[in-house]
């Protein structure tokens, strides 16, 4: 009999440098939100046998190809080389994935260089945006060079996802283009039924997360108790000093963490959440 590509699982990849840790838990680097998206995405697509999933993840000393939850998960760029070397190993790691469909969610470099390849290859090129910034025209304004590009990539999407109507309004208006509204979503354990006594936020203390407006809301409202888990950008490690300094004077109702992995032994106890 005959094999056509009705028999075949799609293949699928999705890049995220910086994902590897959820991956690998013993690796205690710094990851965000849009990787813990994707990581789930990935992680629950690879459960269905229709799907063959890749992960494309930055060099942290592992195996060039790992076999993770039934995911291919690849090692590309090392963050200290040049940007022009990791360039070029996002590329081969693309190739080496061999998918139909590539994902990738943050504006950045390896954005326009996916779209480029899977444009050259003809293969299917999908985006989900990771905040409004990209949306509004923040990020084509703060970006005089990849702004551009970052543009051109959008529209050669097949499909692009935004987090909400305001989002997909903005990116239509900006760059011209449509998507499909999916807000970010996450499996959550099962609750015991406990007294919920804290309001939880959870970010990297980049500018746009606002992280500084959680530590007003704590000062403004004395009788709430407030937990913050806060990893810090990888390049400004004197603000996010700075930050946790100013957060643990406020003890009396303010917890301060540093590890994001900690948010889930938290569930039980919140009230409110935030990101």
């Amino acid at each position: 009999m005959r094999t056509t590509t009705e028999n075949l699982p799609v293949r699928i990849c999705f890049i995220a440098p910086k994902a590897y840790p959820l991956f690998n838990p013993d690796i205690k680097q710094i990851f965000g939100g849009a990787e813990v998206d994707l990581y789930l995405l990935a992680t629950e697509l690879a459960k269905d046998q229709n799907f063959q999933v890749s992960f494309v993840t930055a060099d942290y000393g592992q195996k060039q190809i790992e076999t993770i939850q039934n995911i291919n998960v690849i090692k590309s760029l090392d963050f200290k080389q040049n940007p022009l070397t990791g360039a070029i190993k996002i590329w081969h790691a693309t190739k080496k994935a061999d998918a139909n469909i590539y994902i990738l969610k943050t504006a950045s470099l390896g954005v326009p260089l996916v779209a480029l390849f899977c444009w050259l290859h003809r293969r299917a090129f999908t985006y989900r945006t990771a905040s409004s910034y990209e949306c509004d025209g923040t990020y084509l304004r703060k970006h005089r060079l990849l702004g551009p590009a970052f543009a051109w990539s959008l529209r050669q999407a097949e499909i692009l996802f935004t987090q909400s109507a305001a989002d997909a309004k903005n990116l239509s208006a900006t760059i011209g283009v449509s998507s499909h509204i999916i807000p970010n979503g996450h499996p959550l354990p099962k609750l015991d039924q406990k007294k919920r006594d804290t309001i939880l936020w959870v970010g990297r203390d980049a500018a746009e997360k606002q992280p500084r407006r959680f530590l007003e809301l704590a000062r403004a409202i004395p009788t709430e108790h407030f937990t913050i888990i806060c990893q810090t950008l990888t390049n400004d490690q004197n603000r996010y000093k700075q930050m946790s300094i100013v957060a643990r004077k406020r003890a009396e109702n303010f917890s301060w963490e540093s590890v994001a992995h900690q948010y889930r032994q938290l569930y039980n106890k919140i009230r409110h959440i935030g990101n």
